[in-house]
């Protein structure tokens, strides 16, 4: 009987944790200070990505999503400059963020789009489709994004729908006291003009050390640098196959709203250096937009910064691939 009764008291307090958890979820919050969580992430990126989309009146004609492959190898305004050349006018933004996932890139064309009309989008891909997502997603994604996402297989599921309750306490406190949580509900456009928006030119790391990419570095520093991801685990390959894949999933979601805006896509193919030079999904990404392979360029060691990052000639090389293709289409 005692037994039976701690039983019944512990999952009472498992039920009331539950019941407190939801109402905590269903809290108000500031959208601005929900992108503001990771303001110290890759110089603000995230930060920046909203303001631009929220703030800025400029309209937004292309935007570029990505990894830091496209972050690093694409140049907005040298792709503005050659569209100009070839005859289109457009205001190409790039709001490629580091790190890999489709699900972030998603909350990002999600937030564009209720308050841009983006003509394309630019989505970098990798070789292969990831079977996890981006870290950021739980701190940037609406929360019924998070707690129903496209599949309940997915790899960071649970740890992403466990933060939930702990960011929309932390948001409902700073919507009432901002100075004392950090993260302010007002937009600063001195600070937001200060935002660097290239990283195609010398720029520093966060730890303050200039990133050279005006020179190239040679193969065998290259050679030396390069590193191969560790294995995927089984558990990792499981809920991917389950799941359908989730890199897939959220591009299938992003295809769906470009559609409905009547907005095209191009998918671009960054590849490190030695890397792969074929992307193994190419059949499933024909199918929702243009694709674009810069895969032969992975050998062109004087194109790179470093053994996953294209420097400056390598992203005027694909700025101007990127260009050329957009101009091809009818926008």
């Amino acid at each position: 009987m005692a037994g039976l009764k701690l039983l019944g008291v512990l999952c009472g307090a498992v039920a009331v944790a539950l019941v407190l958890s939801a109402a905590v979820c269903l809290l108000p919050e500031n959208v601005y200070q929900r992108w503001r969580l990771q303001a110290e992430y890759m110089h603000g990126v995230l930060v920046r990505d909203y303001e631009r989309i929220r703030f800025d009146p400029k309209p937004i004609d292309i935007a570029i999503l990505g990894s830091s492959h496209a972050q690093l190898a694409l140049s907005a305004a040298a792709v503005e400059d050659r569209l100009a050349e070839l005859g289109k006018r457009a205001s190409v933004v790039n709001l490629a963020i580091g790190g890999a996932g489709q699900n972030i890139q998603w909350a990002i064309v999600d937030e564009l789009f209720k308050w841009k009309s983006p003509r394309v989008i630019v989505l970098c891909v990798e070789d292969q489709p990831r079977p996890f997502g981006h870290f950021a997603f739980r701190y940037v994604a609406p929360a019924d994004a998070i707690v129903f996402p496209p599949s309940p297989f997915l790899h960071n599921y649970l740890y992403d729908l466990a933060y939930l309750p702990a960011r929309k306490a932390e948001l409902f406190g700073a919507n009432l006291f901002p100075s004392l949580f950090g993260l302010p509900k007002q937009f600063d456009p001195k600070s937001y003009a200060q935002n660097r928006t290239d990283f195609t030119t010398d720029f520093p790391d966060e730890f303050g050390r200039t990133v050279d990419m005006m020179h190239s570095v040679s193969r065998a520093t290259l050679l030396a640098q390069q590193r191969w991801p560790e294995g995927r685990t089984f558990v990792a390959r499981a809920l991917n196959r389950i799941s359908g894949g989730e890199d897939h999933l959220y591009i299938r979601k992003i295809a769906e709203e470009a559609k409905a805006h009547g907005t095209q896509l191009i998918f671009i193919y960054i590849p490190i250096f030695n890397g792969p030079e074929k992307i193994s999904d190419l059949d499933f990404l024909k199918g929702y937009g243009l694709v674009l392979s810069l895969g032969d360029l992975a050998q062109r060691d004087d194109l790179f910064e470093n053994w996953s990052h294209f420097n400056h000639a390598g992203a005027m090389t694909a700025s101007a691939r990127l260009a050329d293709a957009i101009a091809g289409l009818d926008f």
